[in-house]
């Protein structure tokens, strides 16, 4: 974000001026999960424990903005976040949470039998829509779920072709 960097260590949220590298301020204390998200305002992690938490913090500060301990959020998923939502997922569920509050706006459920991917760029997003790649019965086939961004509607799923353990990339408003 401009000139600041964010990293989720094992126990610890860290910014640092990415030019200096100088630590402006660290966050201990919790286990987060994977890459935050960053927006003007806030940057966003998953913090696994008990419970498991979705966290908002002052992205200049590092103060909590809002934590939410209601949304199942669990190991290894990616955030998203846009101009307004935060998208995250647990296991079946995918949902859009407001960033000012932590609330979730919408939710949508897999079937029993899929499951997001639990690796880094599992959601993408255009200017319209959440693309998520899931599993079926635990197997990767390069399958896709289309939502609308807004409501979390579902618009398609297909299959891609497969390359292995891919995640879905939008370039220039298209899925690549």
């Amino acid at each position: 974000s401009g000139s600041l960097g964010y990293l989720c260590t094992y126990d610890s949220l860290i910014c640092f001026n990415v030019q200096s590298g100088n630590i402006l301020w660290s966050r201990p204390g919790n286990t987060f999960q994977m890459i935050p998200a960053v927006d003007e305002q806030n940057v966003y992690a998953c913090v696994y424990g008990l419970p498991n938490s979705l966290l908002a913090l002052d992205k200049m500060t590092g103060d909590t903005t809002w934590i939410n301990h209601e949304l199942g959020v669990g190991n290894f998923f990616t955030l998203s976040v846009d101009n307004q939502y935060l998208y995250t997922g647990n296991v079946t569920t995918i949902a859009a949470v407001n960033k000012s509050t932590g609330d979730v706006e919408w939710s949508k459920e897999l079937e029993t039998t899929q499951f997001i991917a639990q690796n880094p760029g599992a959601f993408a997003r255009t200017n319209d829509y959440l693309v998520i790649k899931y599993l079926e019965n635990g197997i990767d086939s390069n399958q896709y779920l289309v939502l609308n961004k807004n409501t979390g509607q579902e618009i398609n799923r297909f299959t891609g072709a497969y390359f292995g353990y891919g995640a879905p990339t939008v370039i220039n408003d298209y899925l690549a």
